[in-house]
């Protein structure tokens, strides 16, 4: 039978084959389509990282930030101020390389034993493993609220220090583009709400410690779990709904709308934008935001990068992507494991705060599973 070619359609024929065995259907066939299903699920996995999260080669950067001082000194016709000397130390930001397996055991002998529908099976059981751990990894950099070491045993055995979001560890905090200075000892990006229910006020104050240091060109935007948009909407002084999908405003309706009339996709039901705060950040509900936590994020600052950054070795070998470990490159379907070499961390710890709503005072990190 002629293969269809498209991933959905190379996985449903698959599955199908019941009967037909590892052998008789080739061995080469085979391995032509899963190279074609594994390269559309790399593609498609660069879209789980969303907007926040870029990629590098990277293990270690310099962020050159520290308390920088002096004065300008007023001089006449002749005059020429004292040079004052600056120094912008900075300090090290790194970025952890971990592997990551998911066993098949694909040798001679499962071959032998096993069908086609087997296989596809086991390597959409890989491909769904592979996803959880991508967004456990990304969210679990994203929340954390420590600064920590990383041995990067993969590559030189250097220590790489890992940074969460700014977090009153004293690291220095550059001036914003008005000149305003941030005690690093005491500011941070996580933080809790005091007590009793959700104001408008903590909201507000979440986006404007992001949008106090500058927004350079790029896009504020809140996120939020389902079970918290009931309590976001209900600040109607600070948030304008997008209208209902299939819903218009009945004649002689006076309520505010968002501009253009912008109505919600009906068919994104758990991953969409709802309304707009404050009249310029749009308000989303995302499936991966635990309940409880709300997140204000810079999406494309010009100046200093991404909130994360995903780590993948270079050298052009596929590392960065989920693939077939085989132990002969002459039988490439004879692999014991699929395999994805990455790491996620923090660079642009200004562009995200996160507020806890459970209870606090203190921010306190959501427990995270894959």
């Amino acid at each position: 039978m002629p293969k269809q070619y498209g991933t959905l359609q190379i996985l449903d024929e698959l599955s199908a084959i019941d009967n037909a065995n590892i052998f008789e259907y080739g061995e080469d066939t085979l391995y032509q389509h899963i190279r074609d299903i594994l390269a559309v699920h790399n593609m498609l996995t660069q879209d789980i990282l969303g907007d926040f999260v870029g990629t590098t080669t990277d293990n270690i950067r310099r962020y050159g930030a520290s308390a920088v001082t002096g004065e300008m000194v007023e001089v006449d016709e002749w005059g020429a101020a004292d040079v004052q000397k600056t120094l912008v130390a900075g300090y090290d930001i790194g970025f952890p390389l971990r592997a990551y397996q998911y066993a098949i055991g694909w040798t001679k002998r499962y071959f032998e034993t096993h069908s086609v529908a087997d296989m596809a099976q086991n390597l959409v059981a890989a491909q769904t493993a592979d996803i959880r751990n991508i967004k456990y990894q990304v969210t679990t950099a994203l929340f954390k609220a420590t600064n920590t070491n990383f041995v990067d045993r993969l590559v030189n055995q250097q220590t790489l220090p890992l940074k969460a979001l700014q977090n009153a560890d004293g690291t220095a905090i550059p001036i914003n583009e008005f000149g305003t200075t941030f005690d690093g000892s005491t500011h941070t990006h996580l933080v809790g709400r005091a007590g009793g229910a959700l104001a408008a006020s903590d909201i507000t104050a979440l986006a404007n410690n992001v949008v106090e240091h500058g927004v350079n060109g790029g896009e504020v935007v809140i996120y939020i779990n389902k079970a918290n948009q009931g309590a976001v909407e209900a600040f109607t002084s600070n948030f304008k709904p997008y209208q209902a999908p299939l819903l218009s405003p009945g004649g002689g309706s006076t309520a505010d709308v968002v501009a253009g009339g912008t109505k919600a996709n009906p068919y994104r039901l758990d991953n969409k934008p709802i309304g707009v705060w404050d009249g310029y950040i749009t308000v989303w509900v995302k499936p991966w935001v635990p309940a409880n936590y709300i997140i204000c994020l810079l999406i494309g600052d010009n100046s200093r990068g991404d909130v994360l950054e995903f780590r993948t070795r270079g050298g052009g070998a596929g590392y960065g992507n989920l693939r077939l470990v085989s132990d002969h490159d002459h039988f490439p379907l004879r692999a014991q494991h699929t395999e994805r070499e990455f790491g996620v961390s923090v660079w642009n710890r200004l562009g995200c705060a996160i507020l806890y709503t459970g209870g606090g005072p203190a921010y306190t990190v959501p427990t995270l599973t894959q």
